[in-house]
């Protein structure tokens, strides 16, 4: 072998060598590629959920992903990847006071139909001072209901985000600040992997990607699909 011949060899290997090394570079690091990892990072008590719980409900968001895909997108680590936590500030507690006012005037309902129907059947005096004293409770109850409702619209009279996705120099990580329920929960937390996966919102009101928690839906639709299929080049 001449020695010009022997320098285009050696120029072919490294040229093969290093399109070979991109090559490997852009398999590993485009999207989908690999699973991404997530955790379980902290969760503050106030939730009255615990780690076991919440590993339930993020396994079954990571499912609407997985199977969307019909490959394995999240997986569940010890520790590292994504950090998910629940943290507690005034988004749940105001949605918690959102619940108990629900139940609140459910109970007084029942109460209004309960002395309605004393009224009707009280015959003798005694009776009569008896519907009068619950009528004088349920005003009160009503009253401090009606207090309650003020407090909880001036908390209420702005959108809460529900969870937000951080990538930054100090890791990635998901924070869940307010849900009310399994289904609400499992809704967020499908929403934010979808951003940790590198989904952007969607003007379906029905997608897990819509900007605002409007539905209860826990499928992807059609908009949340073709944007998965475009990110991961699935299905080409």
């Amino acid at each position: 072998m001449s020695q010009e011949s022997g320098r285009w060899v050696i120029l072919l290997f490294v040229v093969v060598l290093a399109g070979g090394a991109l090559y490997y570079k852009y398999e590993v690091t485009r999207p989908c590629a690999n699973p991404i990892v997530y955790s379980i990072g902290s969760i503050d008590p106030r939730f009255n959920t615990n780690s076991a719980e919440l590993t339930t409900d993020l396994a079954h968001a990571a499912a609407i992903w997985n199977k969307a895909a019909g490959k394995t997108l999240f997986t569940l680590a010890p520790a590292g990847g994504v950090s998910v936590n629940l943290v507690y500030d005034d988004r749940e507690a105001t949605a918690k006071q959102g619940v108990e006012i629900t139940q609140e005037e459910a109970q007084l309902d029942q109460m209004r139909a309960t002395i309605d129907a004393e009224k009707d059947s009280a015959t003798t005096p005694q009776q009569a001072t008896a519907v009068n004293a619950d009528i004088d409770a349920f005003n009160a109850k009503t009253r401090a209901l009606n207090a309650e409702i003020a407090d909880f619209n001036k908390g209420a009279g702005h959108p809460f985000e529900e969870g937000e996705f951080v990538s930054d120099s100090s890791g990635e990580r998901i924070s869940v600040f307010e849900f009310v329920g399994t289904d609400q929960l499992e809704r967020v937390l499908a929403h934010e992997l979808g951003h940790a996966l590198g989904l952007g919102h969607n003007d379906n009101p029905d997608s897990i990607m819509y900007a605002n928690n409007e539905s209860g839906n826990l499928v992807p639709s059609a908009d949340d699909v073709a944007a998965l299929d475009a990110l991961c080049g699935l299905r080409n």
